[in-house]
């Protein structure tokens, strides 16, 4: 199961980066810079730091959701991970478990496993109804796999961020 499910990211990978437009490059980052930068920036997911990942991010960055969605600017991106980063799905952490990185089209992909524990209270009522509802769903802790495609621009920020995932709700965590 679980190589089917690599290869299925491998596929993920390969059909994403093929197919996001590619841009001029007029300054080169190297692999390690690109690869540090999205470590750095999941690290500020694990952190529950919204303004750390925000920072990130390009004014006019794009977010691509798991849903199909793409939003467009950071405020509006900063308004869809709001819930994430108040509770809602409960205590996130992101375990990478590989990077892809194209230094050329300055295009990476981070594959990683999401870890949720919903024990912790979220901030408000929407939120704590939402993590209430995944904990019944998911049980506590729970987890899946997923990865996310990266365009930087040259000074390393995030041009757009898409995100796939293998499920719509976590599983049961029995690694």
């Amino acid at each position: 199961m679980r190589k089917k499910i690599e290869r299925t990211f491998i596929s993920l990978i390969l059909i994403s980066v093929g197919t996001l437009a590619y841009s001029n490059n007029s300054l080169a980052l190297s692999g390690a810079q690109m690869e540090k930068t999205l470590r750095d920036f999941a690290s500020k997911f694990d952190q529950n730091d919204l303004n750390g990942v925000m920072g990130f991010f390009t004014p006019d960055a794009i977010y691509r959701t798991i849903e199909g969605d793409s939003i467009t600017g950071v405020e509006n991106i900063r308004k869809a991970f709001e819930p994430q980063f108040m509770g809602a799905y409960g205590k996130m952490t992101f375990e990478i478990t590989d990077v892809v990185v194209d230094t050329a089209k300055r295009k990476a992909t981070l594959i990683w496993i999401c870890h949720h524990d919903f024990s912790p209270k979220a901030v408000g009522f929407k939120n704590e109804m939402t993590r209430n509802l995944y904990k019944l769903f998911s049980g506590s802790p729970a987890f899946w796999y997923g990865l996310d495609v990266f365009e930087l621009n040259s000074e390393g920020l995030i041009r757009s961020k898409s995100s796939y995932t293998t499920s719509k709700f976590p599983r049961m965590f029995n690694k």
